[in-house]
């Protein structure tokens, strides 16, 4: 399955009716549309980030995804949220999801990367291990899943991190714990200046 992730950061003076409008129009989306899934979501404001809201939608394989993008519901309301979002600054990773699927009142953390020029692939793939022991060390963590961009978008960032729980104490928990804290300093090591974009969400609320 494909999952297409995407944060946006909110334009200045953004009112609450523009962002409602816009939950509403991803709503529409999803009805609209022949996608699998589909979840967004505003930030909780637990950790500092520019990425006010998430988006994600699941796909069978690239013709659906390709058929999403040519929907006239898609348009339309991609049309909305260009006017009310920094385009420029959207974060995008498009990547086979083979985690759950979301569950009501549950929390998804959502971290996507571009490597830092010159990063080899031991470097990765330390990055990489030291988030997948997170699945064990970390004893509220329901779901973890890594994944690389499927290049199908040159702009896309390089790989995200998506990570489930039951709770934001549960969220809350994960941000504290010491070996989270080794993990964000292993990835951070081998991520870009400005590399980074983070979301933190309730699922299927909005």
């Amino acid at each position: 399955m494909i999952r297409h992730t995407v944060l946006f950061v909110w334009a200045d003076k953004v009112t609450q009716e523009q962002k409602a409008r816009v939950k509403d129009g991803m709503s529409y989306c999803y009805y609209g549309s022949n996608v699998l899934a589909l979840d967004f979501g505003e930030d909780l404001g637990l950790v500092p980030t520019k990425f006010g809201l998430a988006l994600l939608h699941d796909h069978r394989d690239r013709a659906a995804w390709d058929e999403y993008n040519e929907n006239t519901a898609h348009h339309r309301v991609g049309e909305y949220i260009k006017g009310v979002t920094v385009p420029d600054l959207a974060a995008r990773v498009d990547w086979v999801y083979e985690g759950p699927a979301s569950r009501r009142g549950g929390v998804r953390h959502t971290s996507l990367y571009r490597w830092a020029p010159g990063t080899d692939e031991a470097g990765k793939q330390a990055a990489r291990s030291a988030l997948i022991s997170l699945r064990t060390e970390c004893p509220t963590v329901r779901a973890l899943e890594i994944g690389d961009d499927l290049g199908w978008y040159p702009p896309n960032y390089d790989w995200i991190v998506e990570a489930h729980f039951d709770d934001v104490d549960g969220l809350r928990a994960f941000i504290e714990h010491p070996a989270q804290r080794r993990a964000a300093d292993a990835v951070g090591a081998v991520t870009a200046e400005n590399g980074t974009a983070q979301n933190q969400h309730r699922m299927l609320a909005g």
